[in-house]
């Protein structure tokens, strides 16, 4: 069993053209979880993880196309799903794939994989691609472990 949590944030900026004009889009959003997890090891190497969390989001929005700017922002209570198999290929590295389903504003069923290395004792580097929709979303992270 164990305690997990994260911040996440990200910017996103878009040009489109079509239909005589020009419109820009600027995001800024983040996302914060709490929540708990179990480990069952399928073998020595291998462990199945799931995952439950709170989520609350926040996301602003700016649109402008040349003469009107449409500027909002939302903010949501949620939570949180994710199941992950992960595989330690040496002592010091761990390679995962995971599926996740958030329930916030919106709801999105997304795919990600990635890799862990063990920088100190207890102390490990991730990197991770997450799939949804037709975007990729990139995440580097710590992990505290004792």
């Amino acid at each position: 069993l164990r305690g997990n949590g994260s911040y996440t944030t990200f910017d996103r900026y878009d040009a489109y053209a079509g239909d005589d004009r020009t419109a820009r889009v600027d995001q800024h959003g983040y996302l914060f979880t709490l929540g708990v997890g179990y480990a069952w090891p399928v073998s020595d190497f291998v462990d199945i993880v799931g995952v439950a969390s709170a989520a609350y989001s926040s996301l602003s929005t700016e649109i402008y196309d040349g003469q009107t700017l449409i500027d909002g922002s939302e903010d949501d209570f949620g939570y949180l799903l994710e199941a992950e198999v992960r595989a330690a290929v040496t002592p010091w590295l761990e390679l995962f794939a995971a599926g996740s389903r958030i329930d916030t504003s919106e709801s999105d069923t997304f795919a990600g994989v990635g890799l862990r290395v063990l920088a100190l004792e207890g102390i490990s580097i991730g990197l991770r691609a997450d799939f949804v929709d037709n975007a990729t979303l990139y995440r580097a992270g710590l992990r505290f472990q004792y």
